[in-house]
């Protein structure tokens, strides 16, 4: 993932869903933040969806020690 998106959902749970199932990761692989919470309204009227940001997964640094044998 080259940078980072916005996904909504109903509630929190499923916006990350989707937003795993778009990228390919796992629920709990995510770095995310909620960008507006959203809200029921009254009878569904005003209601608006969770939206979420993702950013992209920080790659782990390489080992120096990795290609010395050690």
């Amino acid at each position: 993932m080259a940078e980072e998106r916005e996904f909504e959902g109903r509630d929190l749970d499923e916006a990350i869903r989707e937003a795993a199932r778009a990228l390919g990761f796992r629920d709990a692989d995510l770095d995310y933040r909620i960008v507006e919470q959203g809200r029921r309204g009254l009878f569904g009227v005003g209601a608006r969806a969770v939206r979420i940001r993702v950013f992209p997964p920080v790659e782990p640094a390489p080992d120096p020690l990795a290609d010395t044998g050690l």
